[in-house]
């Protein structure tokens, strides 16, 4: 689940959950987003997934930081 990852990678908690997405936020000001549209569909993969994540720090050197540990992780 989406929630435990950015638990995991960022240490955020849950601020906001709706249907279409919600709000993550984290120590130091980190701020996870999710954004869905449209009606889940089948897909040959199993899903589409999130269409959108977005998420704020105070540096780039952060971001870049967070990005890596995605990527290590296989997002």
């Amino acid at each position: 689940m989406l929630s435990e990852l950015h638990a995991a990678v960022f240490g955020c908690q849950v601020a906001l959950r709706e249907e279409v997405g919600g709000l993550r936020l984290a120590p130091g000001g980190i701020q996870v987003c999710r954004l869905a549209s449209g009606s889940p569909e089948p897909h040959p993969t199993g899903g589409i997934g999130d269409q959108h994540l977005m998420w704020a720090a105070d540096s780039v050197d952060a971001l870049d930081h967070f990005a890596q540990l995605l990527k290590e992780i296989g997002y």
